[in-house]
């Protein structure tokens, strides 16, 4: 697979496998400063993430690498479609590297000989049962907190983070921060948001900006009309913050009604 460059268009050019059609990564080239992963896009994983990252690409007509094929699994099977494409311990291992990763790193770097800033918005799902906890909640947002607080890895400008919370609460999204160190928080080194704001890794990139997003099932993932419906009001809130370029006066207090809890 090559990525390349002609003035500010992307071309991708790729080799397919044995059978056509039976490609285990969806790879769409776009224009923006926007890059979407879905790392657990199998059917039998976050069940439609490869629907909602589809239309957040097409809403923001940006990049996005999205896993349909490999299904999660603890092991590494290359010959049975196995791996956790969210671990960067499988995602670095031959046939992962070569379908899943090496697109991911190809359109970082070619992206940002275009902009000063890369948004990284990697795409889970969520089950229910979160519900119990939290009533409502839709949302919860991973940005590499950690407990304690000193061994944060944040992936993301702590503004631009609020930001997008008052802008998914304003949407009608019930929004939740995943809890330092918890499983949401996007924090652990292997995590693929991670990628490129791990400051021990030889890929750090102080340009990205970095977020996971898990959504819950009903309502959001349930249906392919609602999935299609949550990209696209993902994508139209990711779009305002990306065209926010620094941080706005006065922020802290027009957060004040919308902080949310920790999950």
């Amino acid at each position: 697979m090559d990525l390349c460059k002609e003035g500010k268009e992307l071309v991708l050019r790729t080799s397919t496998r044995k059978n056509a059609g039976d490609e285990r990564v969806k790879v769409i080239i776009g224009k923006s400063n926007a890059l979407v992963i879905a790392p657990h896009g199998h059917g039998c994983d976050d069940n439609r993430t490869d629907i909602i990252a589809t239309n957040i690409a097409e809403t923001l007509d940006c990049s996005a690498v999205i896993n349909i094929g490999w299904k999660r699994d603890k092991k590494y099977d290359s010959a049975s479609s196995k791996a956790n494409m969210n671990k960067l311990d499988h995602a670095f291992i031959g046939s992962a590297r070569r379908e899943f990763l090496y697109p991911i790193m190809t359109m970082k770097n070619t992206l940002m000989e275009f902009y000063d800033t890369l948004f990284v918005f990697v795409i889970h799902g969520m089950f229910d049962k979160v519900q119990q906890k939290v009533k409502g909640l839709e949302c919860v947002l991973g940005y590499g907190a950690s407990f304690p607080w000193w061994n944060d890895s944040l992936t993301i400008d702590l503004w631009r983070k609020d930001i997008l919370i008052k802008l998914l609460s304003d949407a009608g999204l019930v929004t939740h921060e995943g809890k330092g160190g918890g499983s949401m928080a996007g924090r652990k080194y292997s995590n693929i948001n991670q990628l490129f704001r791990n400051r021990n890794s030889p890929f750090f990139d102080d340009r990205i900006q970095s977020i996971q997003i898990e959504m819950v099932y009903k309502g959001h993932r349930d249906s392919p009309r609602n999935a299609t419906r949550t990209g696209k009001l993902l994508g139209e809130q990711f779009r305002t913050l990306i065209d926010i370029p620094e941080k706005p006066e006065g922020l802290e207090t027009a957060l004040q009604k919308s902080r949310c809890k920790l999950y």
